[in-house]
């Protein structure tokens, strides 16, 4: 009884609480089998407290990558709540005496709570949104798409691809704007203002003109 006692003692991860009562146990048993099979039962319950020491130490962790941080808010309060009631058990000082099957259901419901994040998911259905957003910007030239497309692609959250949308629409309108003064041109040469103005003024729209037509088919 004293030898498994000491095992019980040093094993890493059952709390305080399982230790007691696998102790307490150990002690009222009448038979050395019985002692056995409680000790047993104690390194196959501290082998499950691992692991969902292990697993809680990664979802943990994976709280700072997009598939946790862009995931719908119930699926990510799922993760939340799971967490804790993790942290609950594997508590040491105040950790309750949970059974076997209680620590594996924690496990489960760990894993798959964490399974269900669907914030990859949604940043790639963003991207693809944007992407046929930015399709249907007829003003923007190659370069400009291309390069849109290229900061689409590289984004990792939703926030950021909202903003890349939202500045490529404006940057459209603008183009569109840039053509609209390129297709009146020729009235503008024709006008008074155009005619009677300095010969310098008037390299200086042609110039405008030119570098606007540049920009417009890139």
């Amino acid at each position: 009884k004293s030898n498994a006692n000491d095992e019980v003692k040093h094993m890493n991860y059952l709390n305080n609480a399982q230790k007691q009562s696998l102790k307490d146990m150990i002690s009222h048993a009448a038979l050395r089998t019985e002692v056995k099979q409680l000790l047993q039962k104690a390194k196959v319950l501290d082998e499950a407290m691992k692991s969902l020491e292990d697993k809680t130490q990664v979802v943990i962790t994976d709280t700072t990558l997009p598939n946790y941080t862009e995931a719908s808010e119930d699926k990510k309060e799922k993760v939340d709540q799971t967490v804790s009631h993790a942290q609950a058990i594997i508590d040491k000082i105040n950790g309750s005496n949970v059974s076997l099957d209680q620590v594996r259901q924690a496990l489960e419901q760990l894993t798959k709570a964490s399974e269900n994040l669907d914030g990859d998911q949604r940043v790639e259905e963003a991207k693809v949104h944007a992407n046929q957003t930015i399709d249907q910007l007829t003003h923007l030239n190659n370069e400009q798409q291309t390069a849109i497309k290229q900061n689409i692609d590289n984004a990792t959250q939703l926030q950021p691809i909202a903003q890349i949308v939202e500045q490529a629409t404006q940057l459209n309108t603008a183009m569109q704007q840039l053509q609209d003064a390129v297709n009146d041109h020729t009235n503008v040469e024709n006008s008074v203002d155009y005619s009677q103005a300095d010969n310098d003024k008037q390299q200086a729209y042609q110039q405008a003109i030119t570098h606007a037509q540049q920009l417009l088919t890139e």
